[in-house]
């Protein structure tokens, strides 16, 4: 929702932090790497967590994400790592 409608992506953040201040949880936790990242741009007590971050016990490190993302999908690798997500 972010790269199409980022309006829509700043509204549902909007009203999801609406809810959470509701609950007494203090760790947020959700699959969607998007829906982590911006629930995670809000200033809030709460930490914003991925679920397998939490299920793996991994330090969660989101450094340059975009960067990363990207050189997976560069160069003749990058290539035949789109072909793969593609392929039937």
């Amino acid at each position: 929702v972010t790269h199409v409608r980022p309006d829509l992506a700043d509204q549902l953040v909007a009203q999801r932090w609406q809810e959470l201040e509701q609950n007494p949880a203090s760790i947020v936790a959700a699959y969607c790497l998007g829906c982590v990242l911006n629930l995670a741009k809000v200033p809030n007590s709460k930490k914003v967590q991925h679920v397998l971050n939490l299920l793996l016990d991994v330090e969660q490190d989101f450094t340059g994400v975009k960067a990363k993302a990207k050189e997976i999908f560069e160069g003749p690798q990058g290539e035949k790592a789109w072909n793969k997500i593609m392929a039937d």
